[in-house]
């Protein structure tokens, strides 16, 4: 039974994937579409280097700054190994969190087993080129089982499943359509509002309107 504090997360608009997926995973219970794309537990660093697209115009950087941490991972300059080590450090931490938010928000629901096994056969459908194997040659050893499921494999390192998938591995509890899941938990005058951010004010404007 649905209680008021019962918080029910539907993603069957479009996907509830990595910062998606970290609030829903808050819900009592995330229903989705077949076909909407959830977890992606993981975090990621992007850039380009110019550095040596500027040596060869000669053009030369300059950067002043306070704080030795302050100009690090500069997309004009060479990565260093401080640099290298603080990022990854930063990762760290943070995909801690992401994996504890969903620890919390899943417990028992969560089935590293079952993503760890969907990891290792992917992982050899890959390695051989697609070839069809014996499904005895395409199962994990116990062993190999565990250890995928100490690494998160499957979970916890920012694989992307469909809605269907995700009930295998255990990130979605079930599949539906928003406005008829709705209808039959609250009744069919149950009436749905869209949730727009709001507009931000411009101040400047406002001030030379009033002035």
């Amino acid at each position: 039974m649905l209680t008021k504090q019962h918080i029910y997360a539907h993603t069957s608009q479009d996907s509830a994937a990595s910062g998606g997926y970290y609030i829903a995973c808050a819900a009592d219970e995330i229903v989705c579409d077949t076909n909407s794309l959830v977890g992606s537990i993981g975090v990621v660093s992007r850039g380009f280097g110019y550095v040596r697209a500027l040596k060869k115009q000669g053009v030369e950087r300059r950067i002043h700054a306070a704080g030795e941490s302050k100009a690090g991972m500069d997309p004009y300059l060479k990565v260093t190994n401080k640099d290298l080590a603080r990022q990854r450090r930063l990762l760290r931490e943070l995909h801690g969190n992401f994996i504890g938010a969903v620890k919390d928000g899943r417990g028992d629901r969560l089935k590293p087993e079952a993503a760890a096994r969907l990891h290792h056969r992917t992982s050899v459908a890959a390695g051989t080129l697609r070839r069809r194997l014996p499904s005895a040659l395409t199962e994990p050893s116990r062993s190999t089982l565990r250890k995928l499921q100490a690494q998160g494999a499957g979970l916890f390192d920012g694989a992307v499943y469909s809605g269907t998938a995700g009930i295998e591995v255990g990130l979605v509890d079930g599949i539906g359509e928003i406005s008829s899941d709705m209808s039959k938990r609250f009744g069919r005058h149950v009436q749905l509002v869209n949730m727009e951010p709001e507009e931000p004010v411009d101040y400047g404007r406002l001030l030379r309107w009033l002035f």
